[in-house]
């Protein structure tokens, strides 16, 4: 997904970028789909090249290319992954070694700020997806794991790093490590924070979700610096772990309401109450904001309906 301005996305099927050059680069290429295809079929059980879940752009695009990305749980750190063509990992040595299976379900955004991009994929029964983000050995792309999807018994080794993706030898690799002990192992003692997000015009329009959209929580007074930005899916939703989160607030910020954007319209609910939640509009330093009550207990959804912009369809 390429957004070229802040919540207008793109999309595309995957693509597969052909090698340029003599016969030696041919049998770099085949040597390679070789050994993807290998390390898919093993982790699956299977000869057949798994589905890949991924954001997508214009197959016209040439700016951008794909970036594998594999998500593991281990028993122990088996140290650097990497999925990118020609960088192939064993399942078997890694399984035999290290306890590690595929993690499905994963969601996982790439983003960069300065240049308006974010894309997001979910990880198959293999744990791979892909995105497609631009090449560019001098721009660092930050790698933002969604705790919520991962399974609780497990947690990220990096939940928030970067990568350089400059060729199609690129990759990502995740890996989940069990637990600490204390921390919250069941996915019902984890308290979540979902948010849905989606454009309307007039009091009795139908919501439309918004893909894509970066979305950002905090604890309230406290700084945003160095949280997570998390894309929504294709129903606009993205979710978000709170359970370590200090406070009698949170605050919810999008990247697509700058400033002097029009306040979007929102409700917060405690999902197992069903009780509406204080929530107000918050002009701060760092950007406009929906600030909401914390209860002690309970999942919360906020519903966030954008203006839609002049022009838009």
């Amino acid at each position: 997904m390429w957004r070229g301005t802040k919540g207008a996305t793109i999309s595309r099927t995957w693509a597969t970028r052909a090698m340029e050059g003599g016969a030696m680069h041919a049998q770099l290429r085949a040597a390679t789909k070789h050994g993807l295809a290998l390390f898919m079929a093993l982790l699956l059980g299977s000869v057949a090249f798994p589905m890949i879940a991924s954001a997508t752009v214009q197959p016209s695009d040439p700016s951008v290319q794909p970036l594998p990305i594999l998500v593991l749980n281990c028993q122990e750190d088996p140290g650097e992954v990497n999925p990118g063509g020609g960088r192939g990992v064993s399942p078997e040595a890694l399984r035999e070694q290290f306890g590690c299976e595929p993690a499905a379900g994963v969601a996982v955004t790439i983003y960069n700020l300065d240049i308006d991009f974010g894309a997001r994929c979910d990880t198959d029964e293999a744990g791979i997806c892909t995105v497609q983000a631009p090449p560019d050995p001098k721009r660092r792309l930050t790698v933002a794991v969604h705790t919520a999807s991962v399974d609780p018994a497990f947690a990220p080794v990096e939940p928030l790093g970067s990568t350089v993706h400059y060729t199609e030898f690129s990759g990502v690799g995740i890996v989940n490590l069990p637990a600490l002990s204390g921390t919250p192992i069941a996915a019902d003692e984890r308290q979540l924070l979902s948010v849905n997000i989606a454009t309307c015009d007039g009091a009795d329009c139908v919501r439309e979700p918004v893909a894509g959209t970066l979305a950002q929580v905090s604890a309230g007074e406290i700084t945003s610096r160095g949280a997570s930005w998390l894309a929504t899916n294709e129903e606009g939703n993205v979710a978000f772990e709170v359970s370590a989160l200090e406070g009698e607030s949170i605050d919810v910020m999008l990247d697509t309401v700058g400033a002097g954007a029009p306040e979007p319209r929102f409700a917060c609910t405690n999902l197992d109450t069903g009780q509406r939640l204080a929530a107000a509009w918050v002009d701060g330093r760092e950007g406009s904001f929906v600030r909401v009550s914390s209860p002690l207990k309970g999942d919360i959804r906020c519903d966030v309906t954008l203006a839609r912009t002049e022009g838009a369809a």
